[in-house]
């Protein structure tokens, strides 16, 4: 958790940026990327809520093995579900 708090330090430009307010500095970052890049929803690929399931259990490849954070299945569909 302490990259993703050197992240939001680094991309505030205020090293001394207590942990949690970094973090949300750091959300708040890439939401807002997200939006001025107009990054497409999972529905412009042809994503439905239906496919979930099946993404949800083969989600757990390498690339998910060198996250910082373990998600759960409810919560990587959580997320699916922000972005569909």
């Amino acid at each position: 958790m302490e990259k993703y708090a050197h992240a939001g330090r680094i991309l505030s430009g205020r090293p001394a940026l207590p942990r949690e307010e970094a973090w949300k500095l750091l959300v708040q970052t890439l939401s807002d990327w997200t939006q001025r890049m107009d990054l497409p929803r999972l529905r412009a690929y042809g994503i439905q809520e239906s496919d979930f399931p099946k993404i949800v259990a083969n989600c757990r490849g390498s690339s998910m093995k060198t996250n910082p954070v373990e998600l759960t299945d409810a919560e990587v569909r959580g997320v699916l579900l922000q972005r569909l």
